[in-house]
């Protein structure tokens, strides 16, 4: 797609000069609007409104590697703070208030499997200051019995501290150094079909 010409046309411009630049300039349009917008050209009462919403990782100019810092008004964004986090979505309120996470980090759509005594690995906390989240987890055993538990996950830049809801069964909350694991008690059944969501509240 041709670049958009804001200085067209000029004073002294035939029509059968700036025609084709001007049909480019009005094609582009919906070219350009209808990345998470509806179109310009829709005619449905969603004519403006988002679609979609896609915050492409912030950049400071000149690069600070900081997010954003507000003044009046909340801003929202996407961030990478670690590479063990990767991108998420921030909500950043006013007056460069701390930001907070809106995206949460999932395990994947298919179940993982824990065999009793070991542990995977949820996330590497290296490089982040301090967080406050909560992990949920749940898993089916071998006799297809649910398993379930809830954890308020603090971490205070070198430690763990964990509040942890025992829940139904053999699962529980761990870490090795930096890293978050999720554990299946020695002596139970193995597990299957685990998924795990973990919700962060403060990332600073």
């Amino acid at each position: 797609m041709s670049l958009f010409l804001n200085n067209i046309p000029q004073a002294s411009d035939n029509l059968d000069f700036s025609q084709g630049q001007l049909l480019s300039n009005n094609q582009g349009l919906d070219t350009v609007f209808g990345v998470d917008h509806y179109k310009f050209s829709d005619a449905s009462a969603n004519k403006g409104f988002h679609n979609t919403v896609t915050t492409p990782p912030y950049v400071a100019t000149p690069t600070t590697g900081l997010p954003p810092v507000t003044g009046a008004n909340p801003i929202f964004y996407g961030f990478q703070q670690t590479t063990p986090l990767g991108v998420l979505q921030y909500s950043e309120g006013p007056n460069a208030a701390v930001p907070t996470p809106v995206t949460a980090i999932q395990s994947s759509v298919t179940g993982l499997a824990i065999a009793n005594g070991t542990s995977i690995n949820i996330l590497d906390f290296t490089g982040i200051p301090r967080a406050f989240g909560t992990l949920f987890a749940m898993g089916v055993n071998s006799s297809s019995v649910n398993i379930a538990i809830t954890c308020q996950v603090f971490w205070t830049g070198t430690a763990f501290i964990f509040l942890e809801d025992t829940g139904s069964g053999s699962l529980f909350v761990t870490s090795s150094g930096n890293i978050l694991q999720l554990s299946v008690l020695t002596g139970q059944s193995n597990l299957t079909g685990v998924y795990w969501t973990l919700y962060f509240y403060r990332l600073s």
